[in-house]
């Protein structure tokens, strides 16, 4: 029974291996698509208008003052 649990747990570690193995490329290409793509659209749309930097920042009353004088 002891062998039969061993060989059971080596042939579920090599079909995972080779799923991983097989996926990890297509999810690394998945990952440069999108984040060259929405590069693209982001530099096409907002740079299109004439903007150059777009700039995110909360209304933290930290921030507040250096924001106002810049």
């Amino acid at each position: 029974m002891a062998r039969l649990v061993k060989l059971t747990q080596g042939v579920c570690l090599i079909v995972v291996a080779s799923l991983f193995i097989v996926m990890l490329p297509l999810l690394l290409l998945t990952y440069a698509l999108y984040s060259a793509l929405l590069y693209a659209v982001m530099w096409l749309v907002w740079c299109g208008r004439g903007r150059n930097v777009l700039l995110v920042y909360s209304n933290s009353p930290v921030w507040q003052p250096y924001m106002k004088l810049s």
